[in-house]
């Protein structure tokens, strides 16, 4: 298998680098978003809640908060995603909105006091609270659940993934492509220092390679280089010289063979 050059890699690890931090950052951003429509709808539910028990505070018995059905049907005629169901001291139902029948389920009557509940109904999905309301009888008091829709919530996160994650892909690509200029610009100084090193001969080992424009972390193997060089040309200088020291002793042994040779011949 081919290895992968120094450039991908850089490439690679810069994409990489690129669509963590986008997916950090995108993934917070959207839980902050989040917990903060989840305070406001809370708050919502609060002020709802809190509304009611001002209307039947002021209700002696059970009777008199049931005919008080116009009110609260005005009071969320203004509010459609707001649903309410009102109970009495023995589970009687005193109150309920035109459609909360459908979208509050039983088991909301039983809910953890003050704690918000989130439940799906086919594509419609709601968000709501169960709180209990004092009345002038302590041993009665009311159930009180408000649920509110929020499919649109839902729905804009939604889209806001979708649009996250093709963005995602979409800036890993640009972040790769910047990642390739960068990382070309940046190893300039090793293909100058390649330049370099390949102009040097055998007839040129002398000459140093220069450091005074290279980047402080070239300079080292620039370094080794040079003492490569210098150990280099101290290695051609010594086989020369031996190869000098030999021709010198066999010339005159030569010498005296070919003169032999030369009258053998002339004999």
């Amino acid at each position: 298998m081919r290895r992968l050059s120094l450039t991908w890699r850089l490439v690679l690890l810069f994409m990489l680098a690129c669509s963590l931090v986008l997916l950090v950052a995108t993934a917070s951003l959207q839980h902050v978003s989040q917990v903060h429509l989840e305070e406001l709808d809370r708050h919502a539910l609060d002020e709802e809640i809190a509304t009611v028990s001002e209307l039947v505070a002021g209700a002696a018995t059970e009777d008199e908060i049931a005919n008080w059905s116009p009110v609260f049907i005005r009071l969320f005629q203004t509010h459609r995603q707001l649903h309410l169901r009102l109970l009495g001291g023995d589970g009687q139902l005193l109150f309920s909105s035109p459609v909360a029948g459908n979208a509050i389920p039983p088991h909301m009557n039983m809910a953890t006091p003050d704690a918000v509940w989130e439940w799906s109904l086919g594509s419609v999905h709601l968000r709501g609270m169960t709180t209990s309301l004092p009345t002038t009888d302590p041993q009665r008091p009311l159930t009180l659940m408000v649920a509110m829709d929020i499919s649109q919530h839902v729905e804009f996160f939604r889209h806001v993934q979708y649009w996250v994650y093709g963005g995602l892909v979409l800036f890993s690509l640009l972040g790769g492509l910047l990642g390739w200029v960068v990382v070309c610009t940046g190893l300039i100084p090793l293909r100058t220092l390649t330049a370099r090193a390949t102009g040097i001969s055998v007839h040129s080992l002398q000459q140093q390679i220069r450091q005074d424009d290279l980047p402080p972390e070239l300079v080292p193997l620039a370094g080794e280089l040079n003492a490569m060089l210098i150990r280099l040309s101290d290695a051609f200088g010594r086989l020369n010289n031996f190869s000098a020291d030999i021709a010198h002793e066999l010339r005159t042994p030569l010498a005296r063979v070919l003169t032999r040779i030369e009258v053998v011949r002339g004999r």
